[in-house]
């Protein structure tokens, strides 16, 4: 899970524009969200993976997912929300 996860997050956010794979980045973090829904930095990758491929209302759900599990961190969880509810 956490190596599907972090390649997940790799693809869907590298500032490097040739190892961005927007498709693969989802296909991963929804195969990660499978194994380990419970997990908020997971959620979170599926976030973001989502907001990568412009499924937006769709990565603000799963960010809001992350908030709601998160333990730890919830400023950053939080502006995660914030930043995709921008493109709504």
């Amino acid at each position: 899970m956490h190596a599907l996860n972090n390649l997940a997050w790799l693809l869907a956010t590298c500032p490097v524009t040739e190892i961005q794979d927007p498709g693969r980045a989802l296909n991963l973090a929804g195969r990660a969200v499978v194994l380990a829904p419970q997990l908020p930095f997971v959620q979170d990758t599926y976030a973001e993976a989502l907001f990568a491929n412009h499924r937006v209302a769709e990565a603000v759900s799963a960010a809001r997912k992350a908030l709601e599990l998160a333990r730890h961190r919830q400023d950053y969880y939080q502006n995660q929300v914030l930043r995709f509810q921008e493109y709504l």
